[in-house]
């Protein structure tokens, strides 16, 4: 489960998550490789969805990286524009993964060149060591 928002999911009485967000997970042929690693089953009325939050640890689709309800943004606003701004970046890792196309837009992922995926894995590994610079912020979520 997703630790950024399991204790505000787990008690919330107004889920904001649907299963059409979801669908993108398993109709992205990247985010299905990696939703695939963790070998839970999706369920067509819920998505990921369970009474605690989010069961994907990982591959979720853009839009959930990109939204956060309100209790969660309040905690400290502060800490939350660093957290916006690691998440930003990583919404934007794929952009332009093959000509125009972004990461989860690609259906056959070997067309990408070995280049192409050493400078995405370049730009993850920035992104990383960003999150890890927000590690203290991202506690308090």
């Amino acid at each position: 489960l997703c630790p950024l928002s399991q204790r505000y999911c787990a008690v919330c009485t107004c889920k904001c998550c649907r299963e059409e967000f979801c669908k993108e997970s398993v109709e992205s042929t990247f985010l299905s490789v990696l939703v695939a690693k963790q070998k839970i089953q999706y369920d067509d009325s819920n998505g990921w969805l369970s009474s605690n939050g989010c069961r994907l640890a990982y591959g979720r689709p853009l839009v959930c990286y990109d939204f956060f309800c309100d209790d969660i943004l309040h905690v400290n606003s502060t800490k939350t524009a660093r957290i916006r701004t690691v998440i930003k970046d990583f919404v934007s890792l794929g952009n332009r993964a093959h000509g125009a196309a972004h990461l989860l837009c690609i259906d056959d992922l070997d067309i990408l060149k070995p280049k192409k995926i050493e400078k995405l894995c370049c730009k993850a590994s920035l992104i990383l060591d960003q999150l890890a610079d927000t590690r203290p912020c991202i506690d308090i979520l």
